[in-house]
């Protein structure tokens, strides 16, 4: 199937289109959800346009002049500046290396761009069309991004924690409501889930263990799980699970990305353990919400860390002996 090229125009003061500008951020949302490939002629086409769009300040703006009125300004340059943005760090995460490394250079520039405003609309509409900008990041994989590349633009990793923290606060209050009383509470309540990670502990991080107050407390527990096809061996001090044909139960929980770097730090992420994303069958889930329709407790998602070092000579700790005691 034939697909459009993305075109994109900045506008000088004499030749300013609403309608047209309008209809690019449009296409700049289909683009989005195009999935990456670098054989797709148009696909590529419309990542060299963004690269070659970028203004030398690091905005992808369709307008030329900065200086125009603040809804303007939010429409124009800062919600393309996102779009673009996100769509450059969707296609970094296939492949860091596309065109030389020019969208590396031009995304850690657009990110930095991103954070002017927190992502916020303008005026009254400053919380829906923040979360209308959150969503294009999302979508664009930005969690495991940070997770990955939280150096790339520190000033956005940044942002990102801080409107974790006002989305979980809203959570935690009940504040769904925007500037004329709407209600945003499916809306934020989604996004809050999205920005944090769920993580499945099985050792020293688990509720009543040594680790777990130093790196787990506040963080919510939404039930314990049972992950299939790993074996649990006794390290000494710590356990250890490597892909096998036993099963290992553990408890789920939801962290931030700060907490996820400090897991990093203390499971040696890359020498020691290493992040492994998996398939966790819940035994029962602490937050309702989670269970499935009949009720019962529902799979999902989550991190675990492997360990990578060899498992020989080691006791290993049969399912009916667990969850590990240290």
């Amino acid at each position: 199937m034939l697909r459009n090229v993305l075109k994109l125009e900045r506008r000088t003061e004499g030749n300013v289109d609403t309608k047209e500008m309008l209809n690019t951020v449009r296409e700049l949302e289909g683009f989005l959800h195009w999935a990456p490939d670098a054989s797709d002629p148009a696909w590529m086409t419309g990542i060299r346009s963004i690269v070659e769009f970028q203004r030398e300040d690091g905005f992808f703006a369709l307008l030329e002049n900065f200086w125009v009125p603040s809804d303007a300004r939010v429409d124009f340059i800062y919600i393309p500046t996102y779009l673009c943005s996100a769509v450059l760090m969707k296609a970094y995460r296939t492949d860091p290396g596309l065109l030389e490394g020019a969208v590396g250079r031009a995304l850690a520039r657009g990110l930095d761009c991103c954070t002017g405003r927190g992502l916020s609309g303008h005026g009254y509409e400053g919380l829906r069309e923040q979360i209308r900008a959150v969503d294009f990041f999302l979508t664009a994989g930005v969690m495991d991004f940070l997770s990955d590349h939280p150096d790339m633009s520190r000033e956005f990793t940044e942002m990102f924690d801080r409107i974790g923290g006002q989305f979980a606060m809203m959570v935690r209050k009940e504040n769904f409501r925007g500037a004329w009383g709407e209600d945003y509470g499916e809306d934020i309540r989604r996004i809050d889930e999205a920005l944090h990670y769920t993580v499945f502990v099985y050792g020293t991080l688990l509720r009543g263990r040594s680790n777990h107050l130093g790196y787990l407390r506040g963080c919510p527990c939404i039930g314990r799980g049972i992950l299939e096809g790993f074996d649990m061996y006794d390290v000494g001090s710590f356990p250890a699970i490597v892909p096998g044909e036993g099963r290992v139960r553990g408890e789920l929980y939801r962290v931030n990305r700060r907490t996820l770097e400090r897991l990093d730090m203390l499971e040696g992420n890359g020498s020691l353990y290493v992040r492994r994303r998996v398939r966790v069958a819940a035994e029962a889930y602490t937050d309702k919400s989670r269970c499935g329709d009949d009720g019962g407790a529902a799979a999902c998602d989550a991190i675990v860390y492997e360990y990578l070092c060899g498992v020989e000579g080691l006791r290993e700790i049969p399912f009916e002996q667990q969850p590990y005691r240290d």
